[in-house]
């Protein structure tokens, strides 16, 4: 916009300069019209900008890391008496990470709408917040300029990490809690507090789970299986990783995850950050991957509880605790184990370097994010 105004400038001026020495009335005319254009102009953008419509969309809402997703901007100009150019700058977000860039795109607004695709891409995994940041709708000339207040919401898409099918193995007590209220919808079990589904009549199946009412419905012996509890009892802690090794980390995060929801173990995460200690990320829905990863990635976002006094004395019923780190910290290893003194606590750790001694109570396994199925092979959930 400088620019234009810099060279109305210098046609003003030379304008100017050629009545001084050429006193002719086309001279007059000629600078009574370039000072009446900038007029006109502003008048054509104070009776347009209200009629600027924008909107915009992302195709994908799960990529891949180095994968594209696909913003579609549209401008229409309603009254469009002369197209006119409109300004949109896009922020890109990080929020795993914490990276924000910008770009700058301009549209010529008519009464036919501009479609424009741009990709977008991420060399990080993470939740990505598109939004506009700011609309300059301009006069034909370029001249002036009006800041568009309504802007349409942001959207987000998720670049997923990388997963790898494991195979854990896991103790007994992960796979049934008599206390929980929550049941598999996989398997059946024990508490009559819930049916898990009626079927019929095998032999060797108890007597009193004969369903007798819908036996005599459908003249043949249905019976009920009840329900397996399951509990929430690991705890992911995710802290003390350099932004150069967070993608390894969150592989190997989604991977653990990945086994968990198939295998009905119920879980609960939280995230260390130096300036706010521990801080308990709440998990709205465990049986959807990617609900829990939106939460995950968004983590720096949220305020959340503190970790410690989530898992209040003795640890809240968790029974094993999953520190992945890069370097593990000593007082945060010395913390939990004051609150939870007898629950198990397991360090995975993925920075090899240097390998510090650690507690007694506390076991260690190195990971190589690349051969994950391998270097997970001893750890027992």
């Amino acid at each position: 916009m400088w620019k234009n105004r810099f060279t109305y400038g210098l046609i003003l001026l030379a304008m100017i300069l050629f009545i001084i020495f050429l006193k002719e009335y086309l001279s007059f005319f000629v600078l009574i019209f370039f000072l009446i254009l900038p007029v006109i102009s502003l008048l054509l953008l104070l009776i347009e900008k209200n009629q600027v419509e924008l909107a915009f969309q992302l195709f994908h809402s799960i990529v891949k890391r180095e994968e594209q997703a696909t913003l579609q901007l549209s401008v229409k100009n309603r009254w469009a008496f002369l197209p006119i150019p409109v300004r949109i700058t896009l922020q890109v977000e990080n929020q795993l990470f914490q990276e924000t860039s910008q770009e700058t795109l301009l549209l010529p607004a008519g009464r036919k709408t501009q479609v424009l695709q741009q990709p977008i891409s991420s060399t990080h995994c993470g939740r990505i917040s598109v939004h506009i940041r700011e609309v300059r709708i301009y006069d034909p000339l370029r001249l002036f300029y009006f800041r568009k207040k309504q802007l349409p919401e942001r959207r987000f898409f998720l670049v997923m990490p990388a997963i790898v099918p494991l195979s854990l193995e896991v103790g007994p007590q992960l796979e049934e809690n008599m206390e929980s209220d929550r049941f598999s919808t996989k398997k059946p079990g024990d508490d009559p507090a819930q049916v898990f589904e009626i079927r019929p009549y095998h032999p060797g199946d108890r007597v009193h789970r004969i369903h007798w009412k819908l036996s005599s419905k459908m003249d043949e012996l249905m019976v009920k299986e009840y329900s397996l509890p399951i509990a929430a009892r690991i705890l992911f802690l995710v802290a003390g990783t350099p932004l150069k090794m967070l993608d390894d980390m969150m592989d190997i995060v989604t991977s653990m995850l990945n086994f968990c929801q198939q295998n009905e173990l119920e879980y609960s995460f939280a995230w260390y950050e130096e300036n706010k200690g521990p801080v308990f990320v709440p998990i709205s829905d465990e049986e959807n991957l990617t609900v829990t990863l939106s939460c995950l990635f968004s983590v720096k976002e949220q305020k959340g509880k503190s970790l410690l006094e989530q898992m209040g004395n003795g640890g809240n019923g968790i029974s094993h605790l999953l520190y992945l780190c890069g370097q593990p910290d000593l007082k945060l290893m010395e913390q939990f184990s004051e609150i939870a003194p007898n629950i198990r606590r397991t360090v995975l750790q993925v920075d090899n370097e240097t390998v510090k001694e650690l507690p007694t109570e506390w076991e260690r396994i190195l990971v190589n994010p690349s051969q994950l199925e391998t270097s997970l092979l001893q750890l027992l959930l």
